[in-house]
């Protein structure tokens, strides 16, 4: 006798409405049969995450090794730099025991470019379940070899009253003795034994006492050796000359070292200072000379017309509104745009110490961004504060904390995570500046007149000389 369907369909149907109507056992039931999933998906993640860490390391293996040869893409054929290229790479992927590969480079020694590609995979733990043993990668990078765009160079001097304190221990001492104040100050001073004296600035120039600002004006003047280097024709790159302080002034339009410009007329000697030494003079056509003549006479009277105060947002938010935007690079009248800046980073007001001590303090870096914003680069060197304990008034700023100073809510700063807020303003002003450059290769440090002298050199080949990632 044949079986009727509905014979045998009503008790799976009694068991599937009963199995609906079930309340008890459901959370088992149902993790049950999402377990599975639910590890994969988990399990997916970890292995996702591993693949993205790893192509983050290939990412920098493969830019550490274009730009590394990119800085002999003048020199070295195109076969050499590809073989360069992996031979970089590769010595990465052995240190981290990786598999990745170099799958093409491609070098444009006309344009400059080095681009490479690297392939690879990463193996996977829970995604073997689904059959994907491994997760295939691609990945890209370039870079621009060294290029010579149009470039203005725009040296930002510190003209505070600050940078007139005397270069070496022997003559901070000396001072200290003599006139009991290590700076030189445009402020009244008496008599120095038989001298009498207008101002501690005329003490220290009778004293032949070298100042900061001094060595600062040298090494300003070393620095245009440097870019006559880097444009021997003095076709490319212009030089400006800006101070900061009360505010920031323009003390020369940038131009190009050869240029001529209009000078003083007569006769441009270089004993009209005491830095400038000697007694050559170069006799100007009708008021006419170059601007690196310019700019060394320029740089060398800074002092004798220094600022009181150090104002470091105003003299920034002016300094932004002087100097515009930076440019391509591509032609003379799209420059780049790189600033300079030599200061010793502290906001002062020597009226400070006894009414505000806590708004002395380290620039805020954050004042920086407005220029940055516009493109422009900024490299700082740091002429280190230099300690001065025995004063009362260093101690009551630059040598008081950064706990004390109440920087945020003075000047809106935030210092870095890793800083204590008992370090001194003094020990915190070099982070504060670093932070202000637009790299920290872009940032130098340095105490001694040699350090600054050289620290100048190397910001400006840091700069001039360094290759750049395209993607």
């Amino acid at each position: 006798m044949p079986v009727r369907r509905e014979t045998i369909l009503k008790p799976l149907w009694r068991r599937l409405r009963a199995f609906k109507r079930e309340r008890s056992g459901n959370v088992a039931m149902m993790f049950a049969l999402s377990a599975v999933p639910l590890v994969l998906a988990i399990g997916g993640a970890v292995d996702f995450r591993n693949a993205s860490n790893s192509e983050r390391d290939v990412q920098s293996d493969l830019d550490s090794a274009v730009l590394a040869a990119s800085h002999s893409i003048s020199t070295a054929s195109e076969g050499e730099l590809e073989a360069e290229v992996k031979r970089f790479f590769n010595a990465q992927q052995i240190a981290r025991s990786g598999t990745f590969e170099i799958d093409q480079v491609t070098v444009d020694k006309a344009h400059r470019t080095i681009e490479a590609t690297a392939t690879g995979t990463v193996p996977t733990m829970f995604l073997q379940v689904m059959g994907m043993r491994s997760i295939d990668m691609t990945v890209r990078s370039g870079s621009q070899g060294v290029s010579k765009p149009y470039l203005d160079i725009l040296i930002v001097v510190d003209n505070s009253a600050s940078m007139l304190l005397a270069a070496t221990p022997a003559d901070r001492d000396r001072m200290q003795q003599e006139i009991g104040c290590v700076f030189a100050c445009h402020t009244h001073e008496g008599p120095v034994g038989t001298t009498s004296y207008a101002t501690n600035y005329d003490y220290a120039r009778g004293r032949g006492i070298r100042l900061r600002s001094d060595v600062v004006a040298d090494a300003v003047r070393t620095s245009m050796d440097e870019i006559k280097k880097a444009d021997p024709n003095g076709e490319r790159i212009r030089v400006g000359l800006y101070t900061i302080g009360d505010y920031a002034k323009k003390i020369v339009d940038p131009d190009y070292l050869s240029a001529e410009v209009q000078g003083k007329g007569g006769l441009l000697c270089s004993s009209h200072h005491p830095l400038l030494g000697g007694t050559k003079c170069k006799k100007t056509d009708q008021g006419k000379t170059t601007q690196e003549v310019l700019l060394n006479e320029k740089v060398a009277r800074l002092s004798e017309d220094s600022d009181e105060t150090s104002i470091f947002d105003l003299s920034l938010e002016t300094l932004t509104k002087m100097i515009g935007r930076a440019g391509s690079g591509a032609t003379p009248s799209e420059p780049k745009k790189l600033i300079m800046m030599l200061t010793d980073g502290l906001i002062s007001k020597r009226e400070w110490v006894w009414e505000s001590p806590n708004k002395i303090a380290p620039t805020n870096p954050k004042w920086c961004d407005q220029i940055k914003d516009r493109g422009i680069d900024i490299a700082a060197l740091y002429t280190e504060y230099l300690p001065v304990p025995w004063d009362w008034g260093y101690n009551a700023g630059p040598g008081a904390s950064m706990g004390s100073a109440g920087w945020n809510s003075t000047w809106g700063g935030h210092m870095r995570g890793s800083a204590s807020p008992s370090m001194t303003r003094r020990d915190y002003i070099p982070l504060a500046l670093e932070d202000c450059a637009s790299s920290p290769k872009y940032f130098l440090s340095a105490n001694s007149e040699s350090e600054i002298h050289n620290g100048m050199k190397r910001l400006l080949n840091a700069y001039l000389s360094s290759p750049r990632l395209t993607h």
